[in-house]
């Protein structure tokens, strides 16, 4: 399938110096401060294997949550983790200082440096959404690409973002995206030019600004059929649509959004519009003492402990749905 993008078989990297934007947000012990889970970091094995292997000098970006949230962290530990995979990764507790140019200009072919939290740098909060004009004049990325000579791509999961060590990058040099991004990127043009009916999309997640804006496009420019929704995404329509929640699981959201009443605001309309295909839970799981109990939601009855899950009534018309469908996102 015709990407119209650059991927890595299309360049020699052979002595290069390559930037490459990976995801490596990885679950956190909130006890522990251990990584949990090391499965996004396994994704990115094959592009910096590939990329080592043919002699580039790596030098990756990558980020662990965002400032003020309890696994916002350094990148230390998942370099730790990646050297399992790919052999030695260097790890720098810095983005763009001296010492990080320093370093980069004295690599050798092959040689994989991982940087910090690329969200520690102010300009990366700060500038998002900014104009790309004004992302391309960000400190950090005209000190990186002015050491560097190409830009990979293989985070699709926050390619989403305009953050500069997204965006940036592929104004200034020459870029292509990575295995992942390839995989990805092939994958979601299947899907969305598959005519094949019934559609079915699955949101959930804790993300619920970003599942907000896919239904509605999902819904209104793609013509799915039907949105099963799940997580923190079948909370917020459930309380968009009155069931009456408690305390825990509306800070929950607030939490996990940047403007709550706006998204309840956007929920509403959406239900409004779209009622008949989305699907919300009509039975949830909260914690009782340790153990799990199920609620109905028609009750009525306000939900005051967190929901951790959906019911098994829930469970089993939702797989009813995806037995039915043809294409499933």
């Amino acid at each position: 399938m015709d990407l119209e993008v650059w991927t890595l078989r299309d360049i020699n990297f052979s002595n290069s110096v390559v930037l490459l934007r990976v995801d490596i947000n990885s679950p956190i012990d909130p006890m522990t401060g251990v990584i949990l889970n090391d499965y996004r970091i396994r994704a990115h094995v094959d592009t910096i294997s590939y990329l080592s292997a043919n002699d580039a000098k790596v030098v990756i970006l990558a980020h662990q949550s965002r400032p003020g949230k309890d696994d916002f962290t350094t990148l230390e530990e998942h370099a730790q983790i990646l050297s399992k995979y790919v052999g030695h990764v260097e790890y720098v507790d810095e983005i763009c200082s001296s010492r990080v140019i320093d370093k980069i200009k004295s690599m050798s072919p092959g040689e994989i440096m991982l940087l910090e939290n690329v969200r520690m740098n102010s300009e990366e909060i700060a500038l998002e959404n900014a104009p790309i004009e004004k992302q391309k004049r960000a400190l950090f990325v005209k000190k990186l690409s002015s050491v560097a000579n190409y830009y990979v791509n293989d985070a699709f999961a926050v390619s989403h973002r305009l953050q500069p060590s997204v965006t940036a990058f592929p104004y200034i040099m020459p870029s292509a995206a990575g295995f992942l991004m390839e995989k990805e990127l092939i994958n979601l043009l299947k899907v969305l030019r598959d005519t094949q009916e019934p559609k079915i999309a699955i949101l959930g997640g804790a993300k619920i600004d970003d599942s907000i804006k896919i239904m509605g496009r999902l819904l209104s420019e793609c013509n799915y059929d039907m949105i099963i929704t799940g997580g923190l995404v079948s909370v917020l329509f459930l309380y968009a649509s009155g069931i009456p929640l408690g305390k825990a699981n509306i800070d929950t959201l607030a939490k996990n959004s940047s403007n709550l009443e706006k998204m309840v605001e956007t929920a509403k309309q959406i239900l409004k519009d779209y009622r008949d295909k989305i699907l919300l839970p009509e039975d949830v799981a909260v914690n009782k003492d340790g153990i799990r109990h199920e609620i109905s939601v028609r009750e009525g009855k306000e939900i005051e402990e967190y929901i951790m899950d959906i019911g098994f009534n829930t469970i089993f018309e939702y797989k009813n749905a995806i037995r039915s469908a043809k294409i499933i996102l």
